[in-house]
């Protein structure tokens, strides 16, 4: 497995961690993880991007971190000091 992926990098928002898949006890594939990379601020995003879940009158701006994948990589990443890889 490889070490260098954004689920072992110290920019990604474990504690956030967003999991996609069946609740019906399937185990999950490591790719169906996602979460917040917070190498950068966030940036503003399009307000007509979510008109169709909320009011447009409510939401004015809003403002995100990009997604990552578990299994994503990118040339900025730095291990996380907090997480053992683990070894197939």
């Amino acid at each position: 497995m490889k070490t260098e992926r954004c689920g072992l990098c110290r920019f990604y928002h474990l504690e956030l961690e967003i999991k996609n898949g069946n609740n019906d006890g399937m185990k999950l594939h490591e790719d169906d993880f996602h979460a917040e990379c917070r190498r950068y601020p966030p940036v503003m995003g399009l307000n007509e991007d979510f008109r169709a879940m909320v009011d447009a009158e409510v939401l004015s701006d809003f403002y995100t971190f990009p997604i990552v994948r578990n299994l994503g990589w990118c040339g900025e990443w730095q291990r996380r000091t907090n997480v053992v890889p683990q070894t197939s």
